[in-house]
């Protein structure tokens, strides 16, 4: 498809992203042409735009947009998994497929990955590209209502995938922060395990709505929540902890209330440490630096 189009990009650290003119993509083997419908902003482009993205170094320029979905309107060689016309929503990760942690099924973990919209051309602009093995058919949904799926939804889904052996029917787990991704994990927690629920957060306001969702008890981020959440488990602690937030603060509480064998699973970037040893974590508890989710997910 000739011509050009519109995109929204960053070009330099720490300067705003400029509208541009610049050539419609077009799709090599195995990848797909994308009229785009929905691109999700959020935190995480704040800070590309800052600083860089915590986890992923500056490489720009490139064309912002980390969630994504849209329209398929042309197919590169060797694509017979999606067609023209469908509703498609994309994977953030851009995994090789050739790794070992790819042909294991784990390409969130890919070697060599990069993510779209933070270190390549994403989908904030008109068209974009992307492999047709890292897209997932919409069907009927509105790709501009599911398009946070794409990430927000999806690393708390993956989270919790991976955290199901650590939770036995009936245990109970906690969610540190209710922003976006700790509001999807409540939802999740809630209709795929039999696990008691319980929210933390610092404002009790902003986590009221909570019990709508899937929460079971709310306590609130303070110098207390450590004995009322011991209290609520009678002193035994959690299975799982699921951190949004990621300060020593929080690392901190999730370390104290996570009994042995039990799990951390770390989502949130806020800078903190977490010191591993004998006496800050119980016997058999395992840390899970928690990376989005598979392309099955």
């Amino acid at each position: 498809m000739a011509g050009t189009m519109k995109a929204w990009r960053i070009n330099e650290l720490g300067k705003p992203p400029v509208m541009e003119e610049v050539p419609i993509p077009e799709p090599t083997f195995g990848e797909i042409l994308i009229k785009m419908k929905g691109a999700g902003m959020c935190r995480t482009d704040l800070e590309v735009i800052d600083e860089g993205f915590i986890t992923v170094p500056f490489e720009g320029p490139f064309t912002f947009g980390h969630e994504n979905a849209g329209e398929v309107v042309k197919l590169g060689p060797g694509v017979d998994t999606v067609e023209v016309g469908q509703n498609v929503i994309v994977d953030t990760l851009h995994a090789c497929g050739k790794c070992q942690y790819c042909l294991s099924g784990r390409d969130n973990f890919c070697e060599v990955a990069s993510a779209r919209g933070l270190k390549e051309d994403g989908g904030m602009a008109e068209y974009m590209i992307a492999d047709a093995r890292e897209v997932a058919p919409l069907g009927d949904l509105d790709p501009t209502e599911y398009v946070a799926l794409a990430d927000a939804g999806l690393s708390p889904y993956g989270a919790v995938q991976t955290a199901k052996p650590f939770i036995p029917n009936n245990g109970t787990a906690v969610v540190i922060g209710v922003g976006g991704l700790g509001f999807y994990c409540c939802q999740y927690l809630a209709l795929t395990t039999s696990a008691r629920v319980i929210v933390v957060n610092r404002s009790a306001e902003k986590m009221a709505k909570m019990v709508n969702y899937g929460a079971d008890e709310l306590v609130v981020l303070d110098d207390n929540a450590y004995d009322k959440i011991m209290e609520l488990t009678d002193g035994k602690g959690v299975d799982a902890v699921f951190d949004f937030v990621g300060r020593d603060n929080t690392l901190e509480l999730a370390a104290q209330i996570t009994k042995g064998l039990g799990l951390i699973s770390i989502l949130g970037l806020g800078g903190g440490t977490l010191p591993v040893s004998w006496t800050t974590i119980k016997p058999g508890v395992m840390v899970r630096l928690t990376q989005g989710g598979t392309i099955t997910d």
